[in-house]
């Protein structure tokens, strides 16, 4: 408890300007008159237990707000992060565990008394949780929180969440596809004869699409002698799955354009637009989408350096 104090009141001692020596927990304070000041912890441990939220949440929820909000070293409460500063004059306050937009929207107005906006916090919480399916593989999740994120009407965030929905329909896509693949060599396989007509076009597709995976399978089928014609439930799995996929590219294709539209100079949105003409078959419009994407991020590049 002593110890706590004790670094508490180091950290109240910096932000006044003073010297603590030895404290690499203390973000510094410039002296003079200045606005408030939130700062996140971007250390190795909190950056894993996720102080993008708060720096992020902090950033986006206090614009326009007379608030600085920078990332920090370490406060040497890894165990506890992610961990966040809040700085207003002579008055300190260290807040840990700060996982949640509705914590950051706490610390801002009730201890900075920034005005937040709730439909931007109810966006970004949704955002964020949206992102997390994402990362995980739980897609149509992640659809539905994208959807209830842009249903809030924030349209600052539009464009992101635009292409975050568009890569999960491409991820989805892509598993309809590989599994109409595997469905189609499993059919033949099983007969012991050639593909039928529609199977021979989704096998195809695999075999010059490495990103589907199973070409080799794909190529063996299409070495095989006879012909199957006839109507079976593999058959149907499979034309399903190739309907979905279709289906799904072409969602990605209305998001990723929205995206674009909405967040021009945003490289991502045109890498989205890239890889769902790709993935409907339009190679020369999607290796232009691709070329636009890859001039942005080099310019982004050029610009930070």
């Amino acid at each position: 408890m002593q110890r706590t104090i004790a670094r508490f009141l180091a950290v109240a001692a910096t932000a006044r300007g003073l010297a603590v020596p030895g404290d690499k927990a203390a973000p510094p304070a410039p002296p003079g008159d200045q606005n408030a000041q939130v700062w996140v912890c971007s250390n190795k441990w909190c950056r894993e237990r996720g102080a993008a939220l708060p720096l992020g949440a902090a950033l986006g929820l206090s614009a326009g707000a007379d608030v600085d909000v920078k990332p920090h070293s370490c406060f040497g409460r890894c165990g506890d992060g992610p961990n966040v500063c809040a700085v207003r004059g002579d008055t300190v306050l260290e807040f840990h565990r700060v996982d949640s937009v509705e914590k950051v929207c706490r610390i801002l107005g009730g201890h900075l008394d920034v005005a937040v906006d709730r439909v931007a916090a109810k966006c970004l919480e949704l955002n964020f949780q949206a992102n997390a399916a994402h990362e995980r593989g739980d897609l149509e999740l992640a659809v539905r929180l994208y959807t209830d994120a842009l249903a809030t009407g924030h349209e600052e965030q539009r464009g992101v969440l635009l292409a975050g929905r568009a890569g999960c329909f491409l991820e989805l896509a892509a598993r309809h596809a590989t599994s109409a693949v595997a469905l189609a060599a499993e059919k033949a396989a099983k007969r012991a004869l050639e593909p039928s007509t529609r199977a021979r076009r989704v096998l195809l597709a695999a075999a010059s699409t490495e990103t589907l995976g199973g070409t080799p399978a794909a190529l063996a089928v299409l070495r095989s002698h006879a012909a199957n014609l006839a109507a079976d439930p593999l058959r149907a799995a499979m034309e399903h799955d190739e309907a979905l996929s279709g289906l799904e590219a072409k969602r990605a294709l209305r998001d990723a354009a929205r995206a674009a539209e909405a967040l021009p100079s945003y490289a991502r949105t045109w890498t989205r637009l890239a890889d769902a003409l790709a993935a409907l078959g339009r190679s020369d419009d999607a290796a232009y989408f691709g070329r636009v994407a890859a001039a942005l991020d080099a310019g982004a590049v050029a610009a930070s350096r």
